[in-house]
């Protein structure tokens, strides 16, 4: 009997053993992990709280309205455009701008020929279409809230002109295209997603049409808007 006891007590496993089977180790750290780990120490030693990424490519857009007063004897007008910015480099400072602007100049006036039975009157009325590509620097860069800018660029007008007068009814027309330059300048203040903005234009083309004589389309424009950034 005793013998009995002694083989079961020697077949069954005992509670120390059990517990003191080691746990399977880990696999040793390979040298890829080991560099992978020290790199993203280094980020986390290095990185500013609440530091902002670098800015990608922006595209803006900023319709606005104004008062021309050209330099010919065309009068003061209303002129509206809409300009589209492509922020280029140096932090977007540098921009290559799009734009076109429509305005209408008028004069009215008199005349007298005796050929024509004396005194007349007439009225001159001035289409103008403006494309402008434009190279733009403004002289802050994100997230600076009040931004001026100046450029320079050049222009193709599109010019139409009316003419209407007393000795004969309908109208007399005349159109062409000029090339010329303009000088842009104004400030942005950055307001909700975009940012307010006043400018200053000054454009120069030639318009030398019978109905208008050997003139220009110059004008110096003063315009407020809203350039949205996408």
């Amino acid at each position: 009997m005793r013998t009995l006891i002694v083989a079961i007590t020697l077949l069954m496993p005992t509670p120390v053993l059990a517990q003191g089977d080691p746990a399977a180790a880990p696999p040793p750290a390979t040298a890829e992990a080991t560099v992978a780990a020290d790199i993203s120490a280094d980020a986390t030693v290095t990185a500013e709280p609440g530091a902002a990424a670098p800015a990608g490519f922006t595209i803006g857009l900023a319709p606005r309205i104004g008062m021309a007063v050209p330099t010919s004897k065309l009068g003061i007008t209303v002129v509206g455009g809409v300009e589209v910015d492509f922020f280029l480099a140096m932090q977007r400072r540098l921009v290559v701008a799009f734009d076109f602007t429509v305005t209408r100049p008028s004069y009215a006036g008199s005349g007298n020929d005796a050929r024509v039975g004396g005194d007349y009157q007439f009225t001159v009325k001035e289409l103008e279409l403006k494309l402008g590509l434009d190279l733009v620097y403004r002289f802050f860069a994100p997230p600076r809230r009040l931004v001026p800018f100046a450029g320079i660029g050049a222009i193709l007008h599109m010019l139409r002109t009316t003419q209407t007068n007393s000795l004969a009814p309908g109208e007399n027309t005349e159109q062409s295209s000029k090339l010329g330059a303009e000088v842009v300048a104004g400030v942005d203040y950055g307001l909700g997603p975009g940012a307010l903005l006043l400018e200053g234009r000054f454009v120069y083309s030639g318009l030398d049409h019978v109905l208008t004589g050997d003139v220009n389309a110059g004008s110096l424009t003063v315009s407020l808007g809203y350039r949205f950034i996408f």
